[in-house]
């Protein structure tokens, strides 16, 4: 298939199609363009759009032949591709079927090409073509991944908290690029946070998946009151239909530390409404309390990002100043002897909750742990968030020593273990003193 000009006798994006044919849910009757090198001529003279086969491996898109299908979702349908004379690998995303002849859908697909494309962040997975199959449909080409999402990673069991960080650092790290872009993910959560492995090296993390993505500058949905996002990491303001910022992506981005550090997210609920509400008006217990282990500066940095308002929760260079800091100073401990893992205790076993799947492709009803509000004991334990920024001004937990206060308390001890050994010789010698006289 040729790509770039527009051929009026196959069924592109900015083809109209007709409310009859898409109320039937099939094509229109339409003759597609002559294929190119390596395509196969389809008929798609009313064809449902259910029906749309998958591609079969050796399928040529573009300058690549599909290899195998690696996934499907609601939304798309992820395939490894090759290019038959250099070898490289590629992904590529594939629009659903079902979602063929939707506005919305098609709109989200170029938009996430553009919004990525514009960033062009090591940390955001790299989209570099786009095209249209010979049935019509659109396709992404992305870089070829190796590794697990943050998601599948938690379900094998907890992470050390030095290496946690280090996750959470290049998070903030490529979320502020995006930001700095003007453009609000709207959708961050551990299936979309990918952790490629590279030997001998901690992974890199890369962002995926900006579907619903929004420039700040970009006019507001006009179906007023309508939700977007993944129920279990929406912020407040996502959850009652109102107009976000880049704020939105730090309230999902702290269900994700919470997460991360604790084993569990921060509200779970029978259903999609209490989900909500919870994000409205409760507030979940500190990280530390499920997790003794953790920093009190941590715990505290966690739940102010969960602020349910905007204007309360640290900005990204807040968050990476305190994550730099937390990890400087394990360095510094780790190397002066000290232990800096109380990391290996166990976490609580996660709560069953949603599959992480947006709010727009939920189409059954999931089961959650049921919610709860948190103990009295547990809202005393919990530190006071008042939006300070962190990293500045905020408080650090009691248990929590820094190195300069093992230096400090180090310090001290010898001084008085010298004064109390003067103390003694002194007192040895007047009392020497007094039985000679």
């Amino acid at each position: 298939m040729a790509e770039g000009g527009r051929n009026k006798d196959r069924l592109d994006w900015g083809d109209s199609i007709t409310l009859r044919d898409h109320d039937t849910g099939t094509l229109p009757q339409i003759e597609l363009g002559q294929p190119g090198v390596g395509e196969t001529r389809v008929s798609a003279s009313r064809i449902p759009l259910h029906q749309l086969p998958s591609l079969a491996v050796g399928t040529r898109l573009g300058d690549y032949e599909i290899a195998k299908k690696i996934g499907e979702g609601a939304m798309s349908e992820v395939y490894l591709a090759i290019h038959p004379t250099i070898g490289r690998r590629v992904a590529i995303k594939l629009i659903s079927a079902r979602l063929f002849a939707d506005p919305d859908a098609k709109e989200r697909f170029i938009s996430e090409a553009r919004a990525v494309a514009a960033i062009h962040h090591p940390g955001i997975v790299h989209v570099f073509g786009f095209g249209t199959y010979t049935d019509g449909r659109a396709y992404l080409i992305m870089e070829w991944l190796s590794g697990e999402s943050l998601g599948a990673r938690l379900r094998r069991g907890p992470i050390l908290i030095d290496d946690a960080l280090d996750i959470v650092l290049q998070i903030a790290n490529a979320l502020r690029a995006a930001h700095e872009h003007g453009i609000i993910h709207r959708d961050l959560k551990s299936e979309n946070i990918y952790l490629q492995e590279i030997r001998d090296e901690k992974p890199v993390v890369k962002i995926l998946d900006f579907g619903i993505a929004k420039r700040v500058d970009d006019r507001e949905d006009s179906r007023a009151g309508r939700l977007v996002g993944t129920p279990l990491y929406m912020s407040p303001e996502q959850c009652q239909g109102k107009s976000v910022d880049q704020r939105t992506d730090i309230y999902a981005f702290g269900c994700i530390c919470y997460e991360l550090l604790t084993g569990r997210l921060p509200f779970v609920a029978t259903d999609v409404t209490e989900l909500v509400a919870a994000h409205i008006t409760e507030t979940p217990p500190a990280p530390n309390v499920l997790r003794p282990d953790l920093p009190g500066e941590l715990s505290t940095l966690i739940r102010s990002m969960l602020a349910k308002e905007p204007s309360k929760r640290p900005s990204l260079d807040a968050v990476r100043r305190l994550v730099q800091s937390m990890l400087h100073s394990s360095q510094v401990m780790a190397a002066v002897g000290a232990d800096p893992d109380l990391q290996q205790l166990p976490l609580p076993a996660p709560a069953k909750s949603f599959p992480p799947r947006r709010l727009d492709d939920l189409d059954e009803q999931m089961t959650l742990r049921e919610g709860r509000r948190p103990s009295k004991q547990e809202e005393e334990l919990a530190p006071t968030l008042d939006g300070t920024p962190f990293g500045e001004a905020s408080t650090l937990d009691s248990n929590y020593l820094t190195p300069e206060d093992i230096k400090r308390r180090r310090g001290v001890g010898r001084t008085l273990v010298l004064g109390a050994i003067v103390f003694l010789l002194v007192a040895a010698i007047c009392i020497i003193f007094a039985i000679n006289q």
